[in-house]
């Protein structure tokens, strides 16, 4: 099958996912994924990144779309209306926000690769590209004629493991196997993963390779195989590039289970390095992955991941139970502890603990002992984000999430809660591009429900009451047995004035809760908005919220 023939159709069903996370809200620009070569520079919208060959920079989604807008039409005056209307449709840009846009723009090309010039200002009109344009081909191995021009940014999806021998027993191991090869692979300077749930889910649809690398957008794809006997774990590793079904290197590894995190290691270092082939790529130092090991705990781990696709009271407490089983065979388990903490703390939060006070201490305790044991694990670090954003403490979270995203780029919920964070504490509406991006690139997370919950209620931290109706009418369709989407939907309803319909959202919210739901859902959001910039005006519509029960 020709990978440019019917790339586009493929394209079309794995685009979806950010068609229902734009859902009712249209307030984010409508553009294309196609990469572009700007005089010297590659320009790749789905990585927000500029490329040449002085290095590649990460610019902010909404700077991405400006370059877009001038790219469409380069040499071609654009009006400040003009732009205004495509980057933000809602009408919430103005002249200061776009004249920011311009000058990361400038900046990005001029500090970072070394062009200047480019976006030309017409005095009281608007600006220009002053600018080559040129369509990257998907499938271009290298850029066009030009001694300045870089090679494609390189990028890579690890497909599930293919399992052989007992599968029950293999399932979780392989899972968890899947996710962190992926994650390590992540940390690989300039190089571009797909989220390992995407990939599980067209390998479960049961698609071909080449029809996977299309519908993610990748081009060099992990293929595994794992085998047990005895205590002997077998993996068979093949990386392939989907361009043109070549084998560019494969390897086997046997070892006893007790050193598999070693294993791990050893295969994300071997495809880094037969990547680099072609590209320079630096492997950059791990943390240190040689604590000890038990594969039980491990799967239990990951079955507690699986299990948050379907996020409920009943699901919370079997996630409770399982992480604890796995501390009971493994007490040191940073990231058993980690996960821990962050259900207790979301469990405070959902008023699904019978002691607040007492499940409070508990995750507190179990993020710094995981914290201690593991300092430099960016899934530790995004766990410690988390619970800070659940127990209000938002500067903290920012911080840690910040941080987690570094070293891990591939944690969609940690660009999710953190984007949540920066609208809540900041007003900072660049958190719901974060938040989108996480929706967009891992749209079968197992938090993908929760994800909506903190769309709608980062625009009602900011007072945007009508998207944010829009949004937690989303949060509802994708977590249905969940109260807060309701509880939040009346909230943005007494926003704007719907004192009728918040009173039927409430008494939805309490099918899910008790009488006394709306209460505790306003102290909540009052604790949460404590540190926003607009807690008046939120706590006011707060008290009209409360005031209905």
């Amino acid at each position: 099958m020709s990978l440019r023939g019917d790339r586009h159709e493929i394209q079309k069903s794995s685009r979806l996912a950010d068609h229902a996370v734009k859902d009712r809200e249209n307030d984010a620009p409508s553009l294309s994924f196609d990469r572009l070569y700007v005089e010297a520079c590659l320009i790749d919208p789905t990585s927000l990144t500029i490329r040449s060959r002085h290095g590649v920079t990460r610019i902010e989604p909404k700077v991405m779309a400006l370059l877009q807008v001038l790219a469409e039409r380069p040499a071609s005056i654009w009006t400040r209306e003009e732009i205004l209307d495509r980057i933000w449709p809602d009408g919430d840009g103005g002249d200061d926000s776009l004249t920011r846009l311009v000058y990361l723009l400038r900046k990005a090309f001029s500090d970072d690769h070394h062009v200047s010039g480019l976006i030309g200002t017409i005095s009281k009109r608007g600006y220009r590209l002053d600018a080559t344009v040129k369509r990257a081909p998907w499938q271009d191995d290298k850029a066009p004629a030009g001694d300045d021009l870089a090679p494609l940014p390189y990028s890579i999806a690890v497909l599930p493991m293919v399992m052989t021998g007992d599968r029950n027993d293999l399932k979780l191991l392989r899972d968890g196997m899947t996710r962190d090869l992926a994650s390590l692979l992540s940390r690989v300077s300039g190089l571009r993963v797909a989220p390992d749930s995407s990939a599980s889910y067209y390998t479960d649809k049961g698609f071909e390779p080449a029809q996977i690398a299309r519908a993610l957008d990748v081009r060099y794809l992990v293929h595994t195989d794992i085998a047990k006997l005895g205590n002997t774990v077998t993996v068979r590793v093949e990386l392939a590039d989907s361009s043109n079904n070549h084998l560019i290197w494969s390897e086997k590894y046997v070892a006893e289970i007790d050193h598999f995190p070693e294993i791990q290691d050893a295969i994300a270092l071997s495809i880094s390095t037969a990547v680099s082939t072609g590209v320079k790529i630096s492997w950059k130092e791990q943390p240190d992955r040689s604590r000890p090991f038990t594969v039980d705990a491990y799967k239990k781990v990951q079955l507690a991941k699986n299990l948050r696709t379907n996020y409920g009271p009943d699901t919370a407490k079997q996630i409770e139970i399982v992480l604890m089983e796995a501390l009971d065979l493994e007490p040191g388990n940073a990231l058993a502890k980690a996960e821990l903490a962050v259900q207790l703390s979301q469990n405070i939060v959902s008023k699904w603990a019978d002691d607040e006070p007492e499940t409070k201490t508990r995750a507190n305790q179990y993020i710094a002992e995981a914290l201690a044991l593991q300092p430099n694990d960016p899934d530790v670090i995004a766990c410690a984000g988390v619970v800070s954003a659940m127990f209000h403490a938002p500067d903290d979270a920012i911080s840690y999430l910040n941080r987690a995203v570094q070293m891990d780029p591939s944690n969609a919920n940690a660009w999710a809660v953190l984007g949540w964070q920066k609208c809540l504490r900041h007003a900072d509406r660049s958190g719901l591009d974060d938040i989108r991006s996480a929706e967009s690139r891992a749209p079968h997370h197992p938090r993908f429900g929760l994800w909506a919950t903190y769309r709608c209620t980062a625009h009602l931290f900011m007072l945007e009451h009508e998207l944010g109706e829009a949004a937690c009418r989303n949060a509802i369709v994708r977590t249905p047995n969940y109260y807060q989407p309701h509880c939040s939907l009346a909230w943005a309803q007494v926003g704007l004035g719907n004192l009728d319909g918040a009173r039927t959202s409430l008494q939805k919210a309490r099918k899910f809760g008790d009488e006394q739901i709306a209460v505790r859902f306003s102290e909540e959001m009052r604790n949460w908005s404590s540190n926003s910039v607009h807690r008046k005006n939120i706590w006011r519509v707060l008290d009209q919220l409360a005031d209905l029960t």
